[in-house]
């Protein structure tokens, strides 16, 4: 990546690396990151939804055929996403 970096600025291409995740994982309502991170973290992946740590769409309440447009994005404030972004930032 550096390399490319560093060709692309040769020809004046400016490159921004854009560091957004999707709420983190399909665990958390969105997608990306394996479950095992956040066990890694101590959450019981099983637990999240009914404790109200994430909404997800595949285990959503009546139905996932149910689940609001576009409700996803709030769990980006919830705990298990805000957690894992926080570990992962603060390093």
């Amino acid at each position: 990546l550096k390399q490319v970096c560093i060709i692309s600025g040769k020809y004046g291409i400016y490159i921004y690396v854009d560091p957004h995740q999707d709420v983190w994982s399909r665990f958390t309502g969105g997608c990306g990151a394996p479950a095992w991170t956040l066990e890694l973290a101590g959450f019981d992946v099983k637990n999240l939804p009914e404790t109200g740590a994430c909404v997800c769409q595949q285990t959503y309440e009546p139905s996932p055929e149910d689940f609001p447009l576009m409700l996803w994005p709030t769990n980006l404030y919830k705990l298990a996403c805000a957690t894992m972004f926080t570990l992962f930032w603060s390093g």
